[in-house]
């Protein structure tokens, strides 16, 4: 979503018109999906023949890409288990 936001704020004269649709769909929903109420939703998916907004392109664009890995073990720790001889 982030990407296709970016990609639409900085290259939308440059990108593909199939493309452009493409993006505009991908961050439409996205944005359908944090609304709150049902009619709020409906507004949003419905407006495929009205530009994106900057406010909606703005959330697309600042949505957090990095999530945190609960099964990461760094490279360090995973020698001095090798090492060991430690298979946890």
């Amino acid at each position: 979503v982030r990407s296709c936001a970016i990609a639409l704020v900085k290259w939308k004269d440059t990108i593909p018109e199939e493309k452009v649709l493409d993006y505009e769909n991908e961050v439409r929903s996205y944005v359908a999906d944090c609304c709150k109420n049902e009619e709020e939703r409906k507004v949003v998916l419905a407006g495929e023949n009205e530009p994106l907004t900057k406010a909606q392109l703005q959330k697309a664009c600042s949505v957090k890409y990095r999530v945190k890995n609960p099964n990461y073990v760094p490279g360090s720790e995973v020698v001095v288990r090798s090492l060991n001889n430690d298979r946890r």
